[in-house]
């Protein structure tokens, strides 16, 4: 039996897209339309060459957008409220603008949690910084009620 010759068709193209966009290899996505990599490269170039960085364009641009142009406020019945008569309010609280916001701000401004944890305790360091700094601060009121000078508390 012989080989026929592909005929690549918008189907195939549309699915080659799909697949290298959500991060498949080029190998992958040949064998799921059932030709040789050779095949790929042949009639399938430009989709397996741009179509991961059109999809991160396009994740990009949507991020983007949701970050900067928060929702319309809506209220129990999903109806727009308006501030004044053509003029919608806009849902500055929406969790995807917030979520949005955050992951924005730490892509492009380099933002970040800090998570300083003991591993001794477990304990947020600024938990125990705080605790610390509170019994010294007993430790003061205690020998300044006793009629001890500060001087000599040990802190």
């Amino acid at each position: 039996m012989a080989n026929t010759a592909h005929e690549p068709t918008e189907t195939t193209r549309r699915l080659v897209q799909a697949l290298i966009a959500h991060g498949a290899t080029k190998a992958e996505a040949a064998r799921e339309i059932g030709v040789s990599i050779p095949t790929m490269d042949k009639y399938y170039r430009d989709e397996v060459d741009t179509s991961y960085q059109k999809a991160n364009r396009r994740l990009a641009q949507t991020l983007y957008d949701t970050a900067t142009k928060p929702p319309v406020l809506r209220d129990r019945n999903g109806q727009i409220v308006y501030d004044e008569p053509g003029v919608p309010a806009l849902d500055y609280n929406s969790h995807t603008y917030v979520s949005a916001m955050i992951f924005a701000s730490k892509v492009r401004l380099r933002l970040s949690e800090v998570h300083d944890i003991n591993i001794n305790t477990g304990q947020a360091a600024g938990d125990a910084a705080r605790e610390q700094l509170a019994r010294a601060i007993d430790r003061l009121a205690a020998a300044a009620g006793a009629g001890e000078s500060a001087q000599g508390a040990d802190i």
